[in-house]
């Protein structure tokens, strides 16, 4: 027993060292989203501010690029496929829109 842990000690040392130097959110060749200033373009689709370029901010986490604007008690969030740029999920919250 003592031997077979010996021998699976250095494949999970490399897969940890594989997992550290290879991120999850790799941008492939073929990828339509490569970069935060593409996901938000992607982004400022799901609402009315493109006006308002400061105030978007953008991050990848495995395949889905993760869109927010906010200005005041306002703010947009959506989720943009990094593989083709489809809106995935696109929440607008307005502080002036009546309750629903």
């Amino acid at each position: 027993m003592r031997i077979a842990a010996l021998l699976l000690l250095p494949l999970l040392a490399s897969c940890s060292i594989y997992r550290a130097l290879v991120p999850a959110d790799r941008i492939a060749p073929g990828d339509k989203i490569k970069t935060q200033a593409d996901a938000i373009r992607a982004g400022m689709n799901c609402g009315t501010e493109a006006e308002d370029p400061d105030h978007w901010q953008a991050h990848l986490h495995r395949d889905i690029w993760y869109v927010y604007w906010a200005s005041g008690q306002n703010e947009i969030e959506a989720q943009v496929a990094k593989a083709d740029g489809s809106i995935l999920s696109c929440d607008v919250k307005d502080a002036l829109a009546p309750d629903r």
